[in-house]
């Protein structure tokens, strides 16, 4: 069942909605049970459990060289465009 959002007393959908679904649809909005919740939170842990399993200690050195390029390469580009050296 798609989440929603209630804002300003508007429903606003937070997942994609079912193809089949056309406006003027009537639907029942029921909140999670606290057993929901808590298999939703469980779901949702293991899932980042798996993917830091997945990582490479070395990501973060990475993800920061990269980072540190492109601010170079950004430098260089602008410092071409204004005719500096």
């Amino acid at each position: 069942m798609p989440r929603v959002t209630l804002t300003n007393g508007v429903l606003v959908p937070l997942d994609p909605l079912p193809a089949e679904w056309e406006d003027g649809r009537d639907l029942i909005v029921q909140e999670p049970t606290p057993e929901q919740l808590a298999a939703e939170a469980q779901a949702w842990f293991e899932e980042m459990e798996a993917a830091v399993k997945d990582m490479d200690p070395r990501d973060p050195e990475i993800i920061q060289a990269s980072i540190d390029e492109q601010k170079r390469l950004g430098k260089e580009y602008m410092r071409r465009l204004m005719g500096l050296p």
